[in-house]
């Protein structure tokens, strides 16, 4: 039931992101002609101007906003109210005893993988949309803050803990102290020293916890 309230809300998303492009250009009204360009009602437009129609829509707070919600809903629901969700939070905690209970390990780390790459090329759409280029370089250093704003948000590095409302907790806390340091013009490399420290106190203080309950 909840995998096809996911699957369903994913549709909804898609279609939705699908009438709003046809409604930048709608399809009935251009043709693609020999030179390159793109006939509409409006004139002509050449492709360059057209990718830069759609890159203003994408770049749009009123579209990252709600991409970047309903994903973190989605992913909730995936891992705490699928099989896939739990199979994957016991591969983390421990590989071996998930492959003796009898959960597909491989097929699961495989999903995964397909799963978190379809998530980074969204990231990176949205990304070349608003810097309008793309570039090789682009999201370069960027795991660094995933990591600190996972393990900010209480997931464990030794895997089998975590969850979604604190990694998005501490994804916003990540943001807002990036925006401090840029705004006040602290150096690149300082402030991935800063991040690296972060990192470091919250894998203490979680094994800080993990002692004190054992």
């Amino acid at each position: 039931m909840t995998r096809a309230v996911i699957f369903d809300c994913f549709g909804v998303l898609v279609g939705t992101s699908y009438f709003t492009f046809r409604n930048l250009c709608p399809p009935e009204k251009h043709k693609e002609l020999a030179d390159a360009h793109l006939a509409t009602d409006y004139g002509f437009i050449t492709q360059e101007e057209y990718a830069a129609r759609v890159a203003d829509f994408l770049a749009r707070q009123s579209v990252v906003i709600p991409t970047f919600a309903c994903i973190a809903l989605l992913g909730g629901l995936l891992l705490n109210r699928t099989r896939f969700g739990r199979y994957a939070v016991a591969i983390g905690g421990s590989e071996e005893a998930a492959r003796l209970s009898g959960i597909p390990v491989r097929r699961v780390k495989m999903g995964v993988y397909v799963l978190s790459g379809f998530l980074a090329g969204i990231a990176g759409l949205l990304h070349c949309a608003q810097s309008h280029q793309g570039s090789s370089n682009a999201g370069m250093s960027y795991e660094l803050d995933a990591i600190a704003a996972a393990v900010i948000g209480g997931t464990s590095l030794a895997g089998g803990k975590g969850g979604m409302l604190g990694t998005v907790v501490g994804a916003l806390a990540l943001g807002i102290l990036s925006n401090l340091l840029g705004l006040r013009n602290v150096d690149e490399n300082v402030q991935w020293m800063v991040k690296a420290v972060i990192i470091v106190i919250a894998v203490w203080l979680q094994m800080v916890g993990m002692k004190k309950k054992v």
